[in-house]
């Protein structure tokens, strides 16, 4: 059987293992974002919310961008939740 020690010991050293691949992996992502991404300024112009006669609300967002002013996103009706 194995020692308890040992057994508590690798156990320690794959969770530190796991935790620093999981910080490499965020830095990495991190860093490729900032020299492959664009900075995008937007703002959401208008939130439609309807509830009809069925269970369920849909909301519908349009996002408009803030230095053109043109629309550069607009959302499908979707399903949210469940009404009362």
């Amino acid at each position: 059987m194995i020692n308890p020690i040992l057994l508590d010991t690798l156990l320690v050293v794959g969770t530190l293992a796991l935790i620093s691949a999981f910080v490499v992996y965020k830095v990495y992502q991190f860093r490729w974002l900032e020299s492959h991404g664009r900075q995008i300024s937007a703002m959401v112009t208008s939130i439609r919310h309807e509830t009809g006669k069925t269970a369920w609300a849909f909301h519908e967002t349009i996002i408009t961008s803030l230095r053109s002013g043109r629309i550069l996103a607009q959302g499908e009706p979707i399903p949210f939740g469940r009404g009362l």
